[in-house]
């Protein structure tokens, strides 16, 4: 009798490890605990556990992916706040991912053609500022070439790089993890 529930005990210790619902299904059948206490004992098991905390992580992760490149971080980002964004494409994988989470993506958009030329003033003030004030833009930085407009943005782990076309209004955004 005492190896029987030994063994039983084992048993249960054992699924409670690894597999809950087994162990409360044992825990049942074999009439060991009263139905709130099965459950309870259950919600702490590791792999429990484990899973929330998985879960939790990649939702987190799909809600960051998300954001990326979207239009609140482009205004967050730059300091400037964009019209409306029309995405012409999806992302487009460029570059990895590695061990490391290493990738790096592109998006394209259209501005929608309403205060545009405000738009573009803003950005060409941004460029002169940051070539007065070259010092005081430490992980973002304004060039511009010809009709185009170009903002880089570095924290060392993420980075967002624009170019924006002032001829056709179309916007590459690349950007990634380093």
């Amino acid at each position: 009798m005492k190896v029987k529930r030994l063994l039983k005990s084992a048993i249960l210790v054992v699924s409670w490890f690894i597999f809950p619902p087994l162990y409360i299904l044992l825990a049942y059948v074999w009439k060991i605990m009263r139905p709130w206490q099965r459950i309870g004992v259950s919600l702490i098991a590791p792999m429990t556990l484990l899973l929330l905390f998985i879960s939790v992580m990649s939702s987190k992760n799909y809600i960051h992916q998300q954001w990326r490149a979207s239009r609140s971080e482009i205004n967050l980002r730059t300091g400037i706040e964009f019209p409306r964004l029309i995405q012409r494409s999806d992302d487009e994988l460029l570059y990895g991912p590695t061990l490391q989470g290493d990738f790096t993506k592109v998006k394209y958009y259209q501005l929608d053609t309403t205060n545009t030329r405000l738009l573009y003033a803003t950005l060409n003030q941004m460029v002169d500022s940051c070539n007065r004030h070259q010092n005081n833009f430490t992980n973002r930085s304004w060039s511009k070439n010809m009709n185009r407009v170009f903002f880089s943005y570095s924290d060392g782990y993420e980075f967002l790089n624009l170019v924006v076309d002032q001829t056709d209004g179309t916007i590459k955004v690349s950007f990634g993890e380093l």
